[in-house]
């Protein structure tokens, strides 16, 4: 039995054990930058006086700043670490042994391969954590009654991991002893609802990126997971509408600020084997934690995360949980109509990822699928857009005014409201040589959005009619 600490001291006061041995597999120690010999002995002795047999084999007295210890190669000129050619050589025996039996292949021996993979912390950082998961996983499920010795075949995810070590382990370069934190060039406040993710950037060596708004709608499937896997789900919405913007590089240090204790615990473990999800056989909080890991990766950044209390990111919390009053859209058959009435569209002007109806779309808050935020600002010279907008006070009107002033081709739907203002303008004469063609829609043509239908103005039913008429330049 081996024990240390806190249970080996009650050990000794309830007199449970005649006996116990210290046992200290290395010790490793530096006396200066000039051999002392009276010093070494002076060391040497008091750990012969501690009771420690010591080895004469691993004995090695030297003026060195390279050296060997604990299966690692210290190098304190670069101030470097590696694994020794044995520790490497027993890492690749035990992956190959492994390999040659994928069909049936005991718990014990990917057991030991899982084992070299995580001791090998120092070298690999959270690497050797995140891509060992599965393996754990697989352990797990074989071994469930504790007998080692039970055999499996070795496939999907866990497959992926040893084939990943297989070719890692022949790859591996000597790594920085202590990896120095750099400045964050970008911190973005990031919290997450039971509806939405968000994030605010704070922080950001491009000024018109300063207090952006990144958000999105979650969908009905990943409004049932825990709330840290949709904090997870958001960190990487975050990260990667970054990464599809072209706003991060090669030099950026993004910092997630969050107040999810769990999460923090996850990017500081890499990894979790909570939320198991039997569907996908996937770990869903260690692939949201991938997905962010490898997306900035892909461009040469780094991520880390910062805890803080609510508190301090209660905007981005508001954020999570605005409600669209406007959140609506044509129902399937309405929406079928205008298809084959008016033909094909090219960009949703006023959509999210959520309600978009065109592949291409521009949003009102920053997402990765968006081709732009605030549609007012993109041109509409170009190409033919589909408009179902905002129906508050004046908002059909700044429509109106982009359509004139862009000289836009579109497609655009609005209530029939003849008592406000845009529909004397549609009547008028300048916009009677401006449209091509019409067509109207009955009541209850519009729909909420089936996740916030709750929240719509016009609750379950719209009782107005619609007109859908498209322009053409002039």
């Amino acid at each position: 039995m081996l024990v240390a600490g806190v249970p080996a001291r009650i050990m000794r006061e309830r007199k449970w054990v005649d006996a116990l041995c210290h046992y200290v597999d290395d010790f490793i120690g530096s006396n200066g930058s000039s051999p002392d010999k009276s010093r070494v002995m002076q060391c040497i002795k008091l750990l012969l006086d501690l009771g420690f047999a010591l080895a004469p084999a691993k004995l090695r007295i030297a003026l060195t700043q390279v050296f060997e210890g604990l299966g690692h190669v210290l190098n304190t000129r670069s101030l470097t670490i590696t694994l020794t050619q044995r520790r490497r050589e027993r890492m690749t025996s035990a992956i190959e042994h492994v390999w040659g039996q994928l069909s049936s292949v005991s718990a014990r021996d990917v057991a030991k391969v899982a084992g070299h993979i995580t001791s090998s912390v120092h070298c690999y950082g959270i690497e050797s954590r995140i891509r060992s998961r599965y393996l754990l996983l697989w352990i797990s499920r074989v071994a469930v009654d504790g007998n080692y010795s039970r055999r499996a075949a070795l496939s999907g995810n866990a497959l992926a991991q040893l084939k990943h070590w297989r070719t890692r382990v022949r790859e591996f370069a000597e790594q920085p002893m202590h990896r120095h934190t750099r400045v964050a060039t970008w911190v973005v406040d990031c919290d997450a609802s039971d509806r939405a993710v968000a994030g605010i950037v704070r922080v950001s060596p491009l000024s018109d990126w300063l207090g952006r708004f990144i958000r999105r709608e979650l969908c009905a499937s990943e409004r049932l997971g825990s709330s840290t896997l949709r904090e997870m789900r958001g960190y990487a919405h975050t990260i990667r509408t970054l990464v599809s913007k072209k706003a991060i590089g090669p030099t950026d240090v993004i910092e997630i600020v969050g107040d999810s204790k769990c999460a923090s615990c996850i990017f500081r473990k890499g990894g979790s084997q909570a939320s198991y999800d039997e569907t996908s056989d996937e770990l869903l909080l260690l692939e949201a934690l991938i997905e962010i890991l490898d997306v900035a990766a892909s461009v040469g950044a780094e991520v880390r995360f910062r805890w803080v209390k609510r508190d301090l990111i209660r905007e981005a919390d508001a954020l999570s949980k605005f409600k669209d009053i406007m959140d609506y859209g044509l129902s399937p058959f309405a929406f079928s109509r205008v298809c084959e009435h008016f033909g094909t569209c090219d960009v949703d002007a006023f959509a999210a990822p959520h309600n978009a109806v065109l592949p291409r779309f521009f949003s009102r808050h920053e997402t990765h699928s968006a081709e732009a935020t605030d549609a007012f600002s993109v041109s509409w010279s170009q190409g033919r857009f589909f408009i179902l907008s905002d129906f508050g006070r004046g908002f059909i009107d700044r429509v109106l005014d982009k359509i004139e002033r862009d000289n836009a081709s579109v497609v655009c739907i609005v209530p029939c409201w003849p008592k406000q203002r845009f529909w004397s303008r549609l009547a008028s004469p300048s916009w009677a040589r401006r449209i091509v063609s019409r067509l109207n829609l009955p009541p209850g043509s519009l729909e909420p959005h089936a996740e916030n239908k709750r929240f719509c103005f016009f609750g379950d039913h719209f009782d107005s009619s619609l007109l859908v008429f498209s322009t053409r330049p002039v």
